[in-house]
């Protein structure tokens, strides 16, 4: 990263006018003496001017297998994971219905036994 002052030429305002080089790099290149320069010369990356077909076309190839498989593992895992989650809903909502000590169960159907208060009120005839 290089962070640089100078000319803006929006507001037009100068840092140094008189020339002088204010870009100091830090040369790391040599591990036991790091140098503070103003120059940086890149050297060129060598480029294989001779790819190979083989080469070029595998990755194509994997690439294609890879997403394949994902896709098929992806929906493979969304199937089973909605599978686990319809199975512990019906599991849950069957424990729901639990008999109290209130209910008797009369030919499969829940008769509720009246309190005391209710039978004194009149609210439940028998």
């Amino acid at each position: 990263m290089v962070i640089t002052f100078g000319s803006n030429g929006v507001l037009d305002a100068k840092y140094k006018e008189d020339g002088e080089s204010d870009v100091l790099l830090l040369d790391i290149s040599d591990d036991s003496e790091y140098v503070w320069t103003t120059s940086f010369d890149p050297t060129p990356l060598k480029i294989n001017s001779t790819p190979s077909n083989s080469l070029s076309l595998k990755p194509a190839t994997n690439n294609t297998s890879i997403i394949v498989g994902l896709t098929i593992g992806l929906i493979l895992f969304i199937c089973i994971l909605s599978g686990i989650t319809i199975f512990y809903i019906r599991y849950k909502n069957s424990n729901k219905a639990i008999p109290t000590p209130g209910n008797v169960v009369k030919d499969g159907d829940i008769i509720t036994i009246p309190s005391d208060y209710e039978l004194s009120h009149g609210k439940y005839r028998i």
